[in-house]
This record gives C-alpha cells, sequence and structure tokens, in this order.
C-alpha cells in the first residue's frame, strides 16, 4: 500500500509498505486473525504542488 499525504504543520510523509495477514478458519468462514503493516519505505521530504482549497 502507498500513503501520503501533507501535515497540519507543513511536513510532509510518503511511505510504501505491505500488510501480511494472518487467517483463521471458523465454523462461520475465513476471519482475519492478526494483521501486521510493515513499512518498506518512508520518506518525509516536502511534496511538490499545493493542496487546493
Amino acid at each position: 500500500m502507498q500513503e501520503f499525504g501533507r501535515l497540519r504543520d507543513g511536513g510532509s510523509h510518503l511511505n510504501y509498505a505491505i500488510y501480511h495477514d494472518r487467517y483463521e478458519r471458523t465454523p462461520e468462514g475465513w476471519k482475519f486473525a492478526e494483521r501486521v503493516y510493515e513499512v518498506r519505505y518512508a520518506d518525509s521530504s516536502p511534496l511538490p504542488g499545493s493542496a487546493s482549497t
């Protein structure tokens, strides 16, 4: 997954991450048992452009 955004203090954030999901079979069907979020790349360089209002 990719996330990016401009923060209220004027900073910005960009990251690429992976979800590692584990499932469990239950009588009702497959359910999420665990989700781990692993950031693979993070960048706090200023984003180009400006936010429109």
